[in-house]
């Protein structure tokens, strides 16, 4: 049985994206499940932004990108809790000058 996917009682609580040695950049990102059920683990969009605020790259990321090894997306996020998400990003090209991270859950014919 698939969980509930509710993207409005999820909330990216903190985000930021910061240079790192190894893979050129860090993603890190707090995710809170408002509901009172368990939810799905949505997939997170990073946008990457010129000076101008124009998008220079996009990448969708889905649970299994961002989880650790050892988890697993089906068993969701608990009712009330966050998941810390840390990532290494790889740059190609200009580095970017902002960011924006959205979360959502992909169309069912889109899954896979």
């Amino acid at each position: 049985m698939e969980l509930p996917r509710r993207a409005d009682l999820l909330q990216l609580e903190v985000s930021s994206l910061e240079a790192s040695e190894e893979s050129g950049m860090e993603l890190s990102a707090t995710i809170r499940n408002r509901a009172t059920f368990a939810q799905a683990l949505p997939d997170l969009q990073l946008e990457l932004t010129d000076q101008s605020d124009t998008v220079i790259a996009r990448k969708a990321l889905h649970p299994a990108d961002y989880l650790p090894a050892k988890d697993s997306a089906q068993k969701g996020l608990a009712a009330g809790t966050t998941l810390e998400v840390r990532l290494p990003i790889t740059i190609e090209g200009p580095p970017p000058t902002g960011y924006k991270l959205l979360l959502f859950f992909p169309p069912a014919s889109a899954k896979g």
